[in-house]
């Protein structure tokens, strides 16, 4: 969970419905991490779901993992609407091909 964001966030969600945790401070007390780590982390569930269905797809793809760390969810995210975040995935995703083809070459 740690490797990948989304899944992590997700996890999240669902103990906070398992045991009707309304804040994220209480959920933090309950898994012991920081609650402004776990705040940050709940921000990728604001994914567009075309992300969020790409990520899920290759979450098994160490490359893709690797590129679309939690900073980078979270610059989508602040993109706002699904149109706006789209546009920045696809440019991330330019950006990840010519990545994908350094790492390749070393």
């Amino acid at each position: 969970l740690e490797r990948f964001p989304l899944e992590k966030a997700e996890y999240y969600q669902r103990l906070k419905e398992a045991h009707d945790i309304k804040s994220v401070r209480a959920l933090a007390a309950i898994t012991g991490e920081d609650w402004s780590y776990i705040a940050k982390i709940l921000k990728t569930l604001a994914l567009a779901e075309p992300i969020k269905d790409y990520l899920r797809t290759h979450k098994d793809d160490a490359a893709v993992v690797k590129f679309f760390h939690l900073r980078r969810l979270l610059e989508i995210v602040r993109h706002g609407e699904e149109r706006l975040q789209l546009g920045k995935f696809k440019e991330m995703m330019e950006e990840y091909d010519g990545y994908s083809d350094l790492e390749l070459a070393a």
